[in-house]
């Protein structure tokens, strides 16, 4: 019987251990079938024969948490990053207007408070300059905060009456009129559902588009927040009915009750399935919402915020480990994270063992007894090395020296035993994998070597592959199909331009896919 495709002479790294090495693979419907030197591959009846030209290949990457439906609208949307005071976001905003259809909003992304001169966001006032008629929406970097103009506060029902959940949630002018500013969950159960939607085709169309994009990064796998989009996981499933599905995806979901259909985190099969249910505790660092065991440095006299009760939250992991499903939590904050985990710890079952997980979303501050904590039940942390872009910006001012060099605890979560992944929280960072890796290794953001937060904390290069090849597999218990290039497992790999084991780790960052291939199949190749 001919199998499908050769492919030799690379320097394959299997990350089955560190330095494990092969020259070829041989594949079959989308499964690796034997691995060993490229005179063994090449005796094997194949119906196509790929010399890999001595490049150095590893599995594909993934991102264990990012929202691919934002960071596709992202790249479509205005780019605030580089504006460093409120008249250039104004000024681009003006740029953008003309464009914008009756009955369209104007929306914009990536703004950074650290970045502006004025200290502060603008308000509703100053976004009506540009336009009272055409709704404005301007988000964070992080997404924890958005900035409304008056038509969009309309429209979005914020007015002097509104009432948030938590009041400062709702920024105010002196008179009690709302000042546009909206931080966590008013913006997706108010301003989100108000926003005129693209059709299903023109979803379809986009996003199959930007996933194309993220294959020519080397992702294969990619951890989705579902709701992220307007129409779930109805969208994937015809982007794969009408053109496949360049990556592999799991959909991760809110709780909903009576789940009727008995659907759990697994169900589906490798190219798309259901993953974790999620839920969020805390806000961000950046805009002083994550939640802290001590005040921050700035602005003094917070702790941040909590969207639970250590009560309300327990409930919550219990119904749904008990229902089973496997459990994801954003929790940024030490306080968040010790919450998260007396949650987990309360509602694990020994009998059930590591069959249903329990994951930490960026876990970027963690208390001194966290790790140790941690390490005693089945969980994956996924950490965003990339965030450190921007928290050199910001760290220390929020946090002070001490804590701003607690952030992102890799090294030391490694040696007690826990799995570490890897991701990017894209739209926050770029959805680039090479980043993140470059910045789990130098702790720096990339080509800037003034600041260093946690020198103590620096991994191996190979320890970075490990976290968005091997350890992201952990993610849903897909360990035994993906993660590492070995006799049985997914035919996922990337080949690259250089070897990032052999190079200044400072340069990782620049380094640029040849091939994708995906179940066996080439999804992108360079020109």
């Amino acid at each position: 019987m001919k199998i499908d495709r050769v492919y030799y002479n690379g320097v394959i790294r299997t990350m089955v251990s560190e330095g494990d090495t092969v020259e070829a693979l041989a594949v079959h419907n989308g499964t690796i079938v034997a691995a060993g030197t490229s005179k063994e591959m090449r005796a094997i009846d194949a119906c196509e024969y790929v010399d890999l030209q001595g490049r150095s290949v590893l599995p594909g990457f993934a991102d264990t948490h990012m929202h691919l439906f934002h960071d596709c609208m992202g790249r479509i949307t205005p780019n605030l990053s580089g504006c460093h005071s409120i008249p250039e976001i104004l000024s681009l905003l003006e740029q953008r207007k003309e464009s914008i259809k009756p009955g369209q909003w104007l929306t914009a992304e990536n703004m950074h408070l650290e970045f502006l001169k004025e200290g502060r966001f603008p308000n509703c006032d100053e976004l009506d300059s540009v336009s009272s008629e055409i709704p404005i929406c301007i988000g964070s970097f992080c997404h924890h905060v958005h900035v409304l103009n008056s038509a969009a506060l309309a429209l979005a029902g914020i007015d002097a009456s509104f009432q948030p959940m938590v009041a400062d949630h709702v920024g105010r002018f002196d008179d009690g009129r709302p000042d546009g500013v909206v931080r966590e969950v008013v913006y997706p159960e108010h301003v989100d559902p108000v926003i005129p939607r693209m059709s299903l085709q023109e979803c379809v169309d986009a996003v199959h588009e930007h996933l194309q994009y993220c294959s020519s990064l080397g992702l294969t796998q990619l951890e989705v927040n579902q709701e992220d989009g307007p129409f779930g996981a109805r969208l994937y499933t015809e982007m794969r009915r009408q053109k496949g599905l360049p990556c592999h995806l799991t959909l991760n979901w809110y709780p909903e009750y009576p789940n009727v259909r008995g659907l759990v985190t697994g169900f589906g099969d490798d190219d798309l399935k259901l993953g974790a249910i999620k839920m969020l505790t805390d806000g961000g660092i950046g805009s002083a919402g994550a939640l802290m065991l001590e005040d921050y440095e700035n602005p003094v006299g917070t702790r941040g915020e909590c969207n639970y009760t250590q009560e309300e939250l327990d409930e919550l992991v219990k119904t749904a480990y008990d229902a089973g499903h496997d459990v994801s939590i954003h929790a940024i904050g030490d306080a968040a994270n010790d919450m998260v985990l007396t949650a987990f710890e309360r509602a694990y079952d020994p009998a059930v063992g590591d069959a249903r997980r329990f994951y930490f979303v960026h876990a970027t501050l963690v208390s001194n007894t966290f790790i140790e904590r941690a390490a005693k039940i089945p969980c994956v942390i996924a950490i965003q090395p990339v965030w450190l872009e921007n928290f050199v910006n910001f760290g220390e001012l929020r946090l002070g020296k001490e804590r701003a060099n607690r952030l992102f605890q890799i090294k030391d979560m490694m040696d007690a035993g826990l799995i570490v992944a890897g991701g990017t929280d894209a739209p926050v960072c770029t959805v680039n994998p090479f980043y993140g890796v470059e910045c789990a290794v130098t702790r720096q953001a990339v080509g800037r070597d003034d600041v260093t937060l946690g020198a103590d904390q620096v991994i191996s290069v190979y320890q970075a592959v490990e976290m968005v090849t091997k350890n992201a597999a952990y993610w849903c218990s897909e360990e035994h199909r993906k993660g590492t290039l070995e006799v049985g497992k997914l035919a996922d790999f990337i080949v690259l331009d250089r070897d990032i084991f052999a190079i200044d780790p400072k340069l990782i960052h620049e380094t640029q896919v040849q091939l994708t291939v995906l179940n066996g199949d080439v999804v992108f190749e360079r020109a």
